[in-house]
């Protein structure tokens, strides 16, 4: 089951134009406060119209000089939330719904960082646009250009044959999401939790493909010869022609991987001379940061492949390292005061979609025998 997060909220409160304790759970303090005005002044509605899309520079920027007319004017300032509602959303959906209501010193707004959990996309020029994944629009160049039509929790990239120069925009995923990426070549990129990925939004004729990768991604991506496909990812590059692979390389895992679905790739590191790994169907390739080693095994690749229908499959997996992919997937914290059960073995199969955080821990309680405590996003295991 997907986790609940504000938008959620509100579209069943303009339902049933009521609250109800239960939506209440899982919001922080902020957004529960933030839920419990809008609902008062009856303005959810319009707080779901006016932050469906947003560009953060541009909003924050507006935000601001409304603010400072109202201080040269010296008029009373009344709360924010009636008189200003359009900028206040924007502001209070991008600080994570930490804004209290209250007006900031203007210096303070282009210092307040983004909410960790909405999909965020930054442009060449640095502008931060806010992808809501219940809504529909259109990216834009630097030059203004149509490049790019999001629908839902996918965005896809047109081929430009006017843009002659790379022109990079970054998708960051926080945890609790997935997404789904169609480059300009239409080269299909599924994005687990917690993935940034930097891209062009049009390859360039007689140059290489090239995308950067922090996190993990499954690509499928479209046959050409005269164009290699490069994924880059710390230390470690893959190469392609034309195949689908699933990349994993978030930042605390000891391994980067590359599990070869179909094709062929070859993979390559920065730190050694050896010689590039050439993977083939079934095959997964592993570099290790601490070691500068790699090597090659046979493997199932249904279980590095199986998120992409929202399921979580482990095989003689290691307990912390499936707490580790139960917190970016379910965007939880999990503390566990019983380190004897780091390497304890399991296997399982879950439905992110049907199964709840509580579900899977219930689960691998009845074969471990601990016990767990849940307040809100985290998660005590004693």
């Amino acid at each position: 089951m997907k986790k609940r997060n504000l938008r959620e909220v509100l579209h069943q409160i303009k339902s049933s134009n009521r609250i109800e304790p239960e939506l209440l759970k899982g919001l922080t303090p902020q957004e529960r406060e933030l839920v419990e005005n809008l609902h008062a002044e009856g303005l959810v509605e319009s707080y779901l119209e006016d932050t469906r899309s947003l560009n953060v520079n541009e909003e924050w920027l507006l935000f601001k000089k409304r603010l400072l007319n109202k201080k040269d004017a010296q008029t009373p300032v009344a709360p924010l939330w009636k008189n200003v509602f359009k900028y206040a959303a924007a502001v209070i959906i991008l600080l994570g719904a930490t804004l209290l209501f209250k007006i900031p010193k203007p210096s303070q707004l282009l210092e307040q960082p983004i909410n960790e959990e909405v999909v965020t996309l930054k442009s060449s020029n640095q502008d931060v646009r806010v992808i809501d994944e219940d809504g529909n629009g259109q990216i834009r160049s630097a030059t203004g250009e149509v490049v790019a039509e999001q629908k839902g929790n996918k965005i896809k990239y047109l081929s430009q044959s006017n843009i002659k120069v790379l022109e990079y925009n970054e998708l960051n995923i926080p945890y609790g999401q997935v997404f789904e990426l169609e480059l300009s070549d239409g080269t299909l990129v599924h994005l687990n939790s917690g993935t940034t990925i930097k891209y062009p939004i049009n390859f360039i004729k007689g140059e290489n493909r090239e995308v950067f990768i922090n996190g993990e991604a499954y690509f499928d991506v479209v046959e050409d010869k005269a164009h290699p496909f490069l994924v880059h990812s710390e230390e470690v590059t893959v190469e392609v022609l034309g195949t689908e692979f699933n990349v994993s390389s978030y930042p605390e895992n000891p391994e980067i991987q590359t599990v070869l679905v179909e094709g062929e790739v070859a993979m390559r590191n920065s730190e050694t001379d050896e010689a590039d790994m050439v993977l083939t169907p079934g095959t997964k390739g592993s570099w290790n940061k601490t070691t500068l080693s790699s090597r090659i095994s046979e493997v199932d690749v249904n279980l590095y492949t199986s998120w992409i229908g929202g399921e979580l499959v482990f095989r003689d997996t290691p307990f912390d390292e499936i707490l580790t992919m139960l917190e970016r997937r379910y965007n939880v914290s999990i503390e566990n005061s019983k380190p004897d059960l780091n390497d304890k073995l399991l296997n399982a199969r879950f439905s992110v979609e049907i199964e709840t955080i509580d579900d899977v821990l219930r689960s691998m309680k009845n074969i471990l025998g601990y016990k767990y405590q849940i307040d809100g996003r985290t998660i005590q295991i004693e």
